[in-house]
C-alpha cells in the first residue's frame, strides 16, 4: 500500500510538472506597468492554428521591416495563440488564452487589440490587414488619433490629395 502511494505521488507530480512545463505564463500586470513606464500601448495579436488569414498576417504583415520597427518603437507586443495552453494573469486572476480572448470579445481571427496602461481596449482591428492598412492603424493608435476621430475618418483624411505631400 505504501509503495502504491509513493508511486501515485511520483506519477502525479511528474505529470503535473510535465504538463505545466509546456505552458508559459504571461503576466499582464508586468506588461501594464511597462506600458505606463514606457508610455506605450500594448498590442495584442490574437490568432489560431490553421487560419490562413492569421498565417498571412504573421508571415507578411508582421514580418515587414517597417511594421516590425514601428511595433518595436511604439508598442509592447503580445502574441496570443488561443489554441495554445498558455496562461495569462491579470490582477490575481488566471485566464487561459481562450478565456482571455473571450474576456475581450475576440471570437474572430486574426484580431489585434490595442490596450492602454489601465487595461482598457482603445482600438480593435478584426481580420487580416495588409501592410499599408496595418501601418495606418499603427500610426492612428500611436499618435492617439483614435481620441479625435474614427479610423475610417482618419484613413479618408490620409488618402485625401492634401495629404499626398507628406
Amino acid at each position: 500500500m505504501k509503495k502504491k502511494l509513493i508511486l501515485y505521488l511520483f506519477l502525479s507530480s511528474f505529470l503535473t510538472v510535465h504538463l505545466t512545463a509546456n505552458q508559459s505564463m504571461i503576466n499582464m500586470n508586468t506588461l501594464l506597468s511597462q506600458s505606463s513606464k514606457d508610455n506605450k500601448y500594448i498590442m495584442v495579436f490574437f490568432h489560431i492554428n490553421n487560419c490562413i488569414y492569421c498565417k498571412r498576417m504573421e508571415s507578411k504583415t508582421l514580418q515587414n521591416e517597417v511594421i516590425k520597427n514601428t511595433i518595436k518603437k511604439d508598442f509592447i507586443f503580445l502574441d496570443v495563440n488561443t489554441d495554445e495552453t498558455d496562461k495569462i494573469i491579470i490582477k490575481n486572476k488566471r485566464y487561459s488564452t481562450k478565456e482571455f480572448a473571450n474576456k475581450h470579445d475576440v471570437h474572430f481571427f486574426p484580431t489585434v487589440l490595442f490596450i492602454d496602461s489601465e487595461n482598457e481596449v482603445i482600438y480593435k482591428a478584426r481580420g487580416y490587414r495588409d501592410i499599408l492598412t496595418f501601418k495606418k492603424i499603427l500610426t492612428y493608435v500611436s499618435s492617439n488619433m483614435f481620441e479625435e476621430m474614427s479610423f475610417f475618418e482618419y484613413s479618408e483624411k490620409r488618402n485625401s490629395p492634401s495629404q499626398d505631400k507628406e
